[in-house]
């Protein structure tokens, strides 16, 4: 079985491969391309489990510069209810004209509370004396509605442990030809998580948000039942630090000197 540092320098081995072709054309349009093509360079089969992607890493790729959210995990309310997505869709979702059914996309923060179409308003909470992030709802008068929903400590714990223990940075120059994107991966960062206690940190310091994807099935057998498109943790590239220590960098320019 290879160690932890036998798969960081195999994958680094495999970076430096993949930085060496130079500039390559996107496996897939829009924004998912980017993982999509670093992802098929690697060989790695597409799957939707919730395991690291590379034999116990997690590669996150984005364009360079890029300053934008970056998804940590996805993960369903704990409870109230197991069906506690659709609860909150049907309760506080706003109908979509198209299909005249209820959807509920929006993006919560600790540190603030969010308005979503003038009717309420959400908010998380860490409340270290229950062990749990409680998703809160106020009307517009700022009244607490509801305190119910939540994700319990050990949950997202296990699964930061599981799927985000160590994180692989791939950074990318893009450009567009003929209508077409492409890529150019230069630099892989290496990353360990610190601890539980930092993630809680930044949520309490706004730096990770909620962010709320619940739609609905518009057609077929599943019409009108809940779609939920992923409820996600997220932080900006740049808050990254203070969830990781960085103990591996390596660029494509460093690479052809050695």
């Amino acid at each position: 079985m290879q160690t932890e540092q036998e798969i960081i320098d195999e994958l680094l081995t495999k970076f430096t491969e993949i930085a060496c072709k130079g500039w390559i054309e996107s496996h897939r349009q829009h924004n998912t391309g980017i993982g999509k093509t670093f992802e098929d360079l690697l060989e790695k089969v597409e799957d939707n489990i919730g395991d690291p992607d590379y034999k116990g890493i997690e590669l996150k790729t984005h364009r360079s510069n890029s300053n934008s959210f970056t998804t940590l995990f996805t993960a369903c309310p704990d409870g109230p209810k197991p069906s506690e997505n659709t609860r909150l869709r049907e309760t506080y979702g706003e109908i979509d004209e198209k299909s005249g059914l209820k959807t509920l996309h929006t993006s919560i923060f600790a540190t603030r509370k969010t308005i979503y179409f003038n009717k309420n308003k959400f908010q998380m909470e860490v409340n270290k004396d229950d062990k749990k992030i409680y998703l809160l709802v106020f009307d517009m008068d700022d009244n607490l509605i509801e305190k119910i929903t939540f994700w319990t400590f050990e949950s997202l714990n296990k699964k930061l442990e599981r799927k985000l223990k160590i994180l692989a940075l791939v950074d990318s120059k893009s450009r567009k030809e003929n209508g077409k994107e492409l890529f150019k991966y230069d630099k892989i960062t290496i990353c360990k998580f610190k601890n539980f206690d930092k993630f809680l940190d930044a949520i309490s310091n706004g730096k990770i948000m909620l962010d709320i994807r619940i739609g609905v099935y518009k057609s077929g057998k599943y019409y009108g039942k809940t779609h939920d498109h992923g409820t996600g943790f997220r932080i900006k590239e740049s808050d990254l630090e203070c969830l990781y220590d960085i103990f591996e960098l390596r660029s494509f320019e460093e690479q052809k000197e050695d």
